[in-house]
């Protein structure tokens, strides 16, 4: 490895000016040193069109070239990249930004958009915490996948088509497809808070990739908002980062000094968000969105001398498999190149019966190359699902979702063996059912995924009798809680279950709970089994408001016997008069500021007022907006090209919920520089 700093690179290549070639200059002399050594190059900072300094925005702040093309005005055609550094063949060197400069990248590339010290410093932590093998579980073998609606299902279709990339693997695929969520509003004003929850919740499990196709901008994916830059802050995954794959415009544009983008606010939450992205830094075009997507399913699975790619290699192939003139190179790597994601390991093999049926006795066994402890999970067979057709026809597409059993297994001398029996609630006919094993080391350095696909079909024709419902008992918060006791407004549900043969949790027979006889809530993800035969419910309200309220919870066993209880309690008034976490970026500023705060009326519609005043008091500015129901506490406005003076001025922030009535309120100081 080797470490050098801008400041050497000018001296040695360009006379100490500042140059983007220098940097190109400095790797091609290297790549022709020692042929075959220089694998990886890392830009240590942010980037800016700027290359004179000339913005006041550029103070202070540390910056690494990027090329930026000839043409600066068309939206389109121009474009920054840093896929110029590593042109270090022969007669390479000077790109004519067309199809005639269509040369492949000899190096992975890629860059930590870092302004200062103090973030540079919290991403190198971040990356150093990835490496942990405490952070190692589940999530490793899951990828989502997020389309748009609209434009004749084109996203949805694209999003397909990687997923079937993945089938090839045992790596599991989630889809959340836009037009598949109710949305609220009309015309340009529609939202989709269920398709945003959707994506929240999938940033909390944990994802080892993200992967997006649609609409988008710096702030946030498609004109529904099921993502936003409040969303970015509020994600607190640091544990199970993601890889973003984000085919859409400009959600990563990084050589904008006065601008935080999406992309670059995930990768540098301190708490969560992103360990890397491909990502593109201009408006791009649907079709080399999908070439561009296609070389990257690829190559991420695709092992080079029996070794997953580095994200280094992965953005190379990408690029070199997807050549499309100028079009391709405004999509980047924020991240480390030299890092590899966290994959599984090693392989893992199971042995199943050629098929299984509802209601009877299953016994799996399986072998891996280590010790520990192990994951199981058995699906039904696919099902055909259908888009709402908000905006274009129907679309249809077929996904597995209905889980038919998840539990423990431990692994004693590299070998494995669980028995289970399968709920009765199976889909009609015949397919293939999916089982898929995630194994963990004792000493969590090594991880190992499997998958078989045994045949599914009817039910055992010598089933078990069993007409004993389940054992159910519930609480709020404390198992000391008694029934109708006082709460705080996001109490937790704990549901404690027992059953001799099993527990259901299929789309047909699901673990659910009624509040207050009107909201059914879905309870299968938040089931935890100790046992094949026992587990526990964990479910967080969030916000309840003040009052009684009424909970039913219902589960089934594998053969549909059904217990139903409820449980009553008391929510006690919030006294909190506060908003959390107010912070104003940059400070200070001189064109536009962008305020973010953390607020309690998550899942609420909101008011939020924002004033700004002089140090005498006097008002100069006042905005108001209003936040549409979203599952993130974490808010965001700005300020852009006030009319103001260089001085410090005084903010408050009012946000009220519009269900309630309640409001928080907060606030600080902010500098301005004319």
């Amino acid at each position: 490895m080797l470490v050098v700093s801008t400041e050497e690179v000018f001296h040695e290549f360009s006379s100490g000016k500042l140059d983007p070639t220098a940097l190109r200059d400095y790797a091609r002399y290297l790549y022709q040193k020692k042929p075959g050594t220089l694998k990886y190059l890392l830009l240590f900072g942010d980037a800016t069109y700027d290359y004179r300094n000339i913005l006041k925005e550029n103070q202070g702040k540390s910056f690494v070239p990027v090329y930026e093309s000839r043409e600066s005005l068309h939206p389109i055609y121009s474009y920054s990249s840093d896929d110029y550094f590593g042109f270090l063949e022969d007669a390479e060197g000077e790109w004519s930004e067309d199809y005639a400069g269509d040369q492949t990248v000899d190096i992975g590339i890629g860059r930590l958009p870092v302004k200062y010290l103090s973030e540079a410093k919290q991403v190198v932590d971040k990356l150093m915490h990835y490496e942990d093998p405490a952070t190692r579980g589940t999530w490793q073998s899951k990828c989502t996948f997020v389309a748009d609606d609209g434009d004749y299902n084109v996203h949805a279709e694209d999003a397909e088509r990687l997923v079937q990339f993945l089938e090839k693997t045992p790596y599991q695929a989630e889809k959340i497809y836009l037009d598949a969520f109710p949305q609220i509003g009309t015309g340009l004003d529609q939202k989709s808070p269920k398709a945003n929850e959707a994506i929240t919740s999938a940033m909390n499990d944990g994802r080892l990739l993200v992967a997006f196709a649609g609409h988008g901008g710096v702030s946030g994916w498609t004109q529904e908002q099921i993502l936003m830059l409040r969303d970015i802050l509020g994600w607190r995954n640091r544990d199970h980062l993601p890889l973003f794959l984000t085919a859409t415009c400009e959600f990563g544009r990084y050589d904008d000094p006065g601008v935080v983008s999406g992309a670059e606010l995930a990768l540098l939450n301190a708490q969560g968000g992103a360990i890397g992205l491909i990502t593109t830094a201009r408006p791009v075009f649907a079709s080399s969105n999908s070439l561009v997507s296609e070389a990257f399913m690829k190559a991420a699975f695709q092992p080079i001398n029996g070794v997953l790619p580095r994200l280094g290699d992965l953005i190379r192939q990408t690029k070199n498999n997807s050549l499309a003139g100028r079009i391709n190179r405004n999509f980047a790597l924020l991240g480390d190149p030299s890092m590899r994601l966290a994959y599984a390991s090693d392989s893992l093999k199971i042995q199943s019966p050629d098929t299984l049926r509802g209601g009877g006795q299953v016994t799996l066994s399986g072998s891996t190359s280590f010790d520990g402890e192990g994951w199981l999970e058995v699906y039904d067979q696919e099902k055909t699902y259908q888009t709402l057709g908000d905006e274009n026809p129907k679309f249809s597409y077929k996904d597995r979702k209905s889980l038919l059993y998840k539990g423990k297994i431990s692994i004693t001398q590299k070998q494995f063996s669980s028995s289970f029996i399968l709920p009765t609630s199976l889909e009609t006919g015949s397919g293939r059912a999916l089982i898929r094993v995630y194994a963990q080391a004792t000493d969590g350095k090594r991880s190992a995924l499997g998958i078989a696909r045994p045949f599914i079909n009817g039910k055992n024709s010598t089933p078990i009798t069993d007409h004993t419902a389940p054992i159910l008992s519930l609480y709020m918060n404390t198992d000391d809680f008694k029934n109708g006791g006082e709460t705080d407004d996001s109490p937790i549900l704990f549901a404690q279950l027992a059953d001799n043969s099993g527990l259901s949790y299929t789309e047909l027979n699901p673990i659910s709970a009624v509040l207050n006889d009107t909201l059914t809530i879905n309870l299968n993800s938040y089931y935890f089994p100790e046992s094949n035969k026992l587990g526990q419910v964990i479910y967080p309200f969030k916000h309840l408001p003040p009052g009684s309220h009424r909970l039913q919870v219902q589960a089934y066993d594998v053969f549909g016997n059904r217990v139903n209880q409820s449980i009553e309690f008391y929510v006690v008034p919030s006294t909190k008069t506060y908003l959390r976490n107010v912070t104003a970026m940059p400070n200070p500023f001189t064109q536009k500021a962008r305020f973010t705060f953390e607020h309690d009326f998550q899942d609420d519609d909101t008011e939020i007022t924002f004033y700004l005043y002089d140090l005498s008091g006097r008002l100069l500015h006042q905005q108001s907006l209003q936040s549409y129901v979203t599952p993130s506490p974490y808010e965001d406005l700005v300020l852009e090209k006030p009319e103001l003076n260089t001085g410090l001025y005084i903010y408050r922030i009012f946000v009220r919920s519009l269900s309630t009535g309640r409001s928080l309120t907060g606030g600080g100081k902010i500098s301005y520089i004319k």
